[in-house]
């Protein structure tokens, strides 16, 4: 049985009222290995041969995202490539040149999962709220999340408000909160504006 905790949203209006949402606990990794073995048990393929499907799927992925394209596994979701610049290129300036293709990699894939891979883990679902853990501040763990953001920044040349959510695990709009604290902070130096906005060492 799955556990949960509540956690707070930061008061965005100075109106000193929390709003709390459920996220879940995760308890562990499971690997692929893992999974082999159960469909298995229920299927006349051996752990090897299935492992070995999943890794000629995962080749595939790769090969059709890095031709441009959006791959779409009904019943399980959507993958997209997301670019960003290797390791010590320098972003494009206005009045720069123009970006060479050779200092962009694939950093990233989005993964939008389909409809029916939603209803299956709602159908498994059994949910219990944790006994262990009370609401959860976003600021506990300010220190460590810094800390993650400059690891983060020693091997690439900015950061993202997306990339603080996948690092961190926080909402957007924690992130959004924590971003521009860490900024006023001069912990972090902003660059760009808007949405356009990124993060990089002071």
């Amino acid at each position: 049985m799955a556990k949960y905790i509540m956690q707070e949203m930061p008061d965005m209006q100075g109106k000193g009222k929390q709003i709390k949402y459920p996220r879940m606990l995760i308890e562990g990794t499971v690997d692929l290995h893992s999974i082999a073995e159960r469909i298995a048990r229920n299927t006349t393929f051996a752990v090897g041969e299935v492992e070995a499907v999943v890794g000629m799927v995962a080749q595939e992925v790769g090969r059709v995202i890095a031709e441009g394209y959006c791959l779409k596994i009904e019943g399980i979701g959507a993958f997209s490539a997301k670019l960003g610049l290797k390791k010590g290129a320098e972003r494009e300036a206005e009045e720069g040149g123009k970006r060479n293709a050779q200092s962009i990699e694939i950093s990233n894939v989005h993964f939008q999962p389909d409809k029916r891979l939603l209803s299956i883990a709602n159908s498994y679902c059994e949910l219990q709220r944790s006994k262990g853990k009370t609401y959860s501040r976003p600021n506990v763990d300010l220190e460590k999340r810094l800390a993650l953001v400059h690891d983060f920044l020693k091997n690439k040349p900015f950061l993202r408000l997306r990339d603080y959510v996948l690092l961190t695990g926080v909402s957007l709009t924690t992130a959004s909160v924590e971003l521009r604290k860490f900024a006023a902070q001069g912990l972090l130096a902003v660059e760009g504006k808007g949405t356009h906005s990124v993060y990089v060492l002071p």
